[in-house]
């Protein structure tokens, strides 16, 4: 399919929603005006976008008809954007592609720009038609989408979207998941660096959070992630908290959540020490509960280890444990998703959150899976996902969601929880509420300006080694954004 379009800036996002119709073959040429794309030829595999004042103008054929569409910007649009996209999806429900469930949303955050229409709705129109009128979302999703509003403003309602909070980068795993494109070392590989990482992680916290900026902030959560951070040694384990107990006051953090992670890396001692630190929130990730499906995605434990690693969890007190899922991993059948979710309905958690496989490049799996497997497993999640909904809604409520590019099925990632159990840091880091001072390698911290709709990215390396020897600059980087 060759598509005409008449304004650069919106080419990558017609692409992004051409992936969503799964239409792999559409290419897109820029013309500077109207009057150089060839109306008169036009064929059946053709379209052409075009700007007429405050509307966009759509010409294609079907058969033999050449038919013409536009699409008006809505009062709340600062941009043609969104009405290239509507017409654009309109053109190709007429020609036959079947409607994705998240419309023309192509982007990461849909909960955030359903909280801007809540802000900016007419008068007399509620938010979900607004929302459905702006994205072409499906009256599912929207409803989705309210509930989660709803649980999160309560929350928000709590925090101080000038406070910060935490988040540290724990860059080894025991090994590497075949989906996984997730920044990470395998621990065996760069175990005589993990002193080093210890150090520099100290010496980052004491040259950022010794600031003025810091001073006049309260602390609201702390999230350690990776990688896996139960893949360090039990000694390396109490050298982190006391890193961490010797640079934050924890005392008054709401939420402290630790990455459990994978079950193989658990033990009592190592429970221990990160419940004797402060942590009140983990999580013991199976992302499957099918021997068959740990050994294939490259996990080196099985189903009862994580029965066994959660089990433990509890018995020495741990009273909110989170559990991640996967739909779409190769090979798994609808029958296997029922399993898992219903063997972790059986353990009760006190969240549970379910991804859909993103295939990216970076990963194994996306150079070895064929694309008749990955539109077998993408028409699957989107059957998985409706299982997923119709079983946990019964005990947990979603309370946060986002999507990713290249998503199996087009579906998202969403967190359910029991109420009173969701987590802070989840919301804050998806609605980007929140100032994130993020720490080690790989982390991005967030630096949030409410007033001006604008979140600053500052990234620290993904390099082990170079996060090491050029730590000063990846300080100073924070510093400047702190204005020190």
């Amino acid at each position: 399919m060759l598509v005409y379009i008449d304004n650069i800036k919106y080419e990558y996002e017609l692409k992004a929603l051409a992936a969503q119709f799964k239409c792999d073959s559409v290419v897109f040429q820029i013309v500077e005006s109207i009057a150089q794309a060839p109306v008169t030829s036009l064929s059946e595999n053709q379209i052409i976008l075009f700007c007429e004042s405050c509307s966009c103008i759509g010409k294609y054929f079907i058969g033999n008809e050449e038919l013409t569409l536009s699409e008006n910007k809505l009062e709340h649009e600062d941009s043609l954007k969104n009405s290239y996209k509507r017409l654009f999806y309109k053109i190709l429900i007429r020609l036959g592609f079947s409607a994705p469930d998240w419309g023309i949303l192509t982007g990461i955050r849909p909960t955030k720009l359903y909280s801007e229409v809540r802000m900016i709705r007419p008068h007399n129109e509620d938010e979900v038609s607004l929302f459905n009128r702006a994205y072409l979302v499906s009256e599912e999703k929207s409803k989705i989408l309210e509930k989660i509003f709803n649980i999160q403003s309560k929350i928000l309602d709590t925090v101080e979207p000038n406070d910060y909070s935490i988040y540290i980068s724990v860059p080894f795993c025991p090994t590497r998941c075949n989906y996984c494109t997730f920044f990470s070392n395998e621990i065996q590989q760069k175990s005589h660096l993990i002193e080093n990482y210890l150090r520099s992680l100290e010496q980052e916290l004491k040259g950022v959070l010794r600031t003025e900026w810091v001073h006049h902030r309260n602390l609201t959560s702390i999230y350690i992630g990776g990688g896996t951070p139960s893949s360090l040694s039990a000694e390396d384990l109490k050298l982190f908290f006391e890193i961490l107990s010797s640079n934050i006051d924890i005392g008054n953090v709401r939420e402290i959540t630790f990455e459990a992670g994978r079950a193989d890396t658990i033990t009592k001692q190592k429970l221990q020490i990160i419940k004797a630190s402060g942590v009140n929130r983990i999580s013991i990730n199976p992302q499957s509960m099918v021997d068959k499906t740990l050994r294939q995605i490259g996990r080196s434990h099985s189903s009862g280890d994580v029965l066994r690693a959660y089990r433990l969890a509890r018995s020495i007190g741990f009273d909110n444990i989170n559990m991640d899922i996967i739909l779409g991993l190769e090979g798994e059948t609808q029958q296997d998703v029922e399993y898992t979710i219903e063997q972790l309905l059986n353990l009760e958690p006190e969240s549970i959150t379910v991804h859909s496989l993103a295939l990216k490049k970076a990963s194994v799996l996306s150079k070895s899976i064929t694309s008749e497997s990955a539109n077998r497993q993408s028409a699957l999640v989107e059957q998985m996902m409706g299982k997923v909904y119709e079983y946990l809604t019964e005990e947990y409520d979603p309370y946060y969601l986002y999507r990713q590019k290249n998503i199996l099925g087009g579906q998202e990632n969403i967190g359910f929880s029991k109420s009173g159990f969701e987590s802070l840091y989840n919301i804050l880091i998806i609605e980007e509420y929140q100032n994130i001072l993020s720490f080690g390698p790989g982390a991005i911290s967030r630096f949030v300006y409410p007033q001006e709709n604008r979140v600053e990215r500052v990234s620290n390396t993904k390099n082990l080694e170079e996060y090491i020897n050029n730590l000063d600059q990846y300080i100073d980087k924070k510093k400047q954004e702190m204005r020190i």
